[in-house]
């Protein structure tokens, strides 16, 4: 069986190997799956897509590239454990990274500063 390559010589995503795929590093627009760990030994798992800050919803799982998380993250790839002080977290360990699927640009900025509006109105 013949692989097919992309204009850059590699293996097609769709024909890459698991291993190559999971040596992508986190990166804006990519989606990331993260185990954060606690001081009292519980563990907390989710998925953030990095995003710009005017896409950024953290309760909708979009992390803008310049919160500290995402700054503490970037650059590493699936496996990594990475220190990261915040509240009773003391560290978080990166699952796994790829693409982040494709979606309609929403300017999230202008959503919250239209609540703000509506709820300053009322």
């Amino acid at each position: 069986m013949e692989t097919s390559l992309d204009n850059s010589g590699r293996p097609r995503d769709s024909e890459r190997s698991k291993s190559d795929q999971e040596r992508l590093r986190v990166d804006l627009d990519t989606q990331v799956e993260i185990e954060f760990y606690y001081i009292d030994g519980e563990r907390e798992t989710q998925k953030f897509a990095i995003v710009s800050e005017e896409q950024a919803d953290y309760y909708a799982g979009f992390l803008g590239a310049c919160t500290p998380l995402a700054l503490a993250i970037m650059g590493q790839d699936a496996g990594s454990v990475i220190e990261y002080q915040a509240g009773d977290v003391r560290e978080v360990q990166i699952l796994s990274v790829k693409p982040a699927p494709e979606q309609e640009a929403t300017d999230r900025a202008a959503l919250r500063e239209q609540v703000i509006r509506k709820a300053v109105a009322e």
